[in-house]
């Protein structure tokens, strides 16, 4: 598959360029309370409710959340959400230096790219191809350790300020939602390791 073009690289001031559609309060509002109800009553979804904000929020075609993972001495990022047409990449995992994200984490700011499968070989097999990626890094215990997403598919259909001004905002909800979400793992494997502790008492000599 051919990917056509070089990659390019530039930051949210080249957005400023293109034209850009009015902000939607009513609509993002809506978003931010839906993601607000999900944290409250079902925290471990919050995850994948983000890459559906930022499917909807910012008209992408495929949208996730990557993190910075060690695997086997490695540095991977993880797909542990995705939405779209990507969805079915869920939990795959890419190399810090085969990812437009390490470049992300790197320089700790939003970038676009643009036909990023010239460069990373990994996202040139990827069926659709990606034409333009918008990443946002949010930082996990003090430091960029995860990247927000989203992708279009379509050749001549670009990103703009509205949509990297949203990506950005999700961002920073993502990093508290993060912190939940580990939060709620963590409770989750400290009951379940405590259930069976009660369930073997009546074994256990307790003096």
């Amino acid at each position: 598959m051919t990917i056509p073009g070089p990659t390019s690289v530039s930051t949210r001031e080249s957005l400023a360029v293109r034209p850009s559609r009015p902000p939607d309060h009513a609509a993002e509002n809506r978003a931010l309370g839906a993601l607000l109800d999900v944290l409250a009553h079902e925290p471990a979804g919050i995850l994948q409710a983000l890459a559906d904000a930022v499917l909807t929020l910012c008209r992408a075609e495929s949208a996730g959340l990557s993190l910075l993972e060690r695997q086997g001495g490695h540095e991977v990022f993880r797909w542990v959400a995705v939405a779209g047409r990507y969805a079915p990449f869920a939990g795959t995992t890419l190399p810090r230096d085969e990812s437009p994200c390490g470049v992300v984490i790197a320089r700790d700011t939003l970038l676009v790219f643009r036909h990023p499968g010239a460069e990373y070989p990994a996202l040139a097999l990827a069926d659709p191809p990606v034409g333009e990626a918008l990443l946002a890094p949010f930082h996990v215990d003090g430091a960029p350790r995860a990247t927000l997403w989203a992708v279009r598919h379509e050749e001549c259909d670009g990103f703009d300020d509205e949509d990297a001004r949203l990506l950005t905002r999700l961002a920073a909800f993502a990093a508290i939602a993060l912190r939940l979400h580990d939060s709620v793992e963590a409770l989750r494997e400290s009951e379940a390791r405590l259930r069976h502790t009660v369930e073997l008492s009546p074994h256990v000599p307790w003096t």
